[in-house]
């Protein structure tokens, strides 16, 4: 194997960054790898190229718009006589990282009624500390402390009656982002989430009769 490199736009939910170097991707590959824990670490060569309009050229990846492209990641490997190895051994850290890694989106599910809550419908973002106050509207952690409250109703300064008030109450919750994997202490696998109910219009129904000016 020759030390040809030819520099590609990498794109996944967890990291995205032009990869310039071999250094740049054994960081990369590091991430991966610490990210899907007892998964084949060649699995990332599977990822497609880009089909749509973006001004990426080459663009490898598995976000939605790489779904269908022509050549996989190890195709243009091969084609470009890059080594594949690169990454597999201990990485070499670069001085500055020029890859950027995305954030976690986290939802917050009820083990118990089998319901979860999707922070954009309730005017929030997705990162754990963009569901918590303070903030100019109502968050996910407000939502929680609400449904979780378990004797509303009995003095001055409780929440006005709401059917969601205390649907929680003395339920089993985990808060969950789409990085977790089954070494993380309750994780909920996806089999079991697509399960779940949604319950984030009624969630914000409640927020808007309760914080209402």
């Amino acid at each position: 194997m020759t030390n040809n490199w030819v520099p590609f736009f990498f794109d996944t939910n967890m990291a995205n960054g032009y990869i310039e170097s071999p250094e740049d991707w054994e960081e990369v590959r590091e991430y991966w790898n610490r990210g899907n824990p007892g998964r084949d670490q060649d699995e990332i060569y599977s990822c497609l190229s880009v089909l749509t309009d973006i001004p990426h050229d080459p663009s490898f990846g598995s976000r939605c718009e790489h779904i269908g492209g022509e050549m996989t990641l190890g195709e243009f490997f091969d084609a470009n006589g890059m080594d594949r190895s690169v990454g597999r051994t201990k990485p070499r850290k670069t001085k500055q990282s020029r890859i950027f890694y995305m954030g976690q989106y986290h939802k917050i599910y009820n083990l118990d009624k089998r319901e979860f809550i999707e922070a954009h419908k309730i005017g929030n973002g997705y990162k754990l500390l963009e569901q918590c106050g303070p903030a100019d509207i109502p968050t996910t952690s407000d939502a929680v402390w609400l449904l979780l409250a378990n004797s509303n109703g009995r003095g001055g300064g409780d929440a006005p009656k709401h059917h969601m008030v205390g649907r929680w109450a003395g339920d089993r919750l985990v808060v969950q982002g789409d990085y977790a994997n089954g070494c993380d202490a309750a994780y909920l696998p996806e089999s079991e989430r697509d399960t779940y109910i949604d319950i984030s219009v009624d969630v914000k129904d409640m927020l808007r009769e309760v914080f209402r000016d």
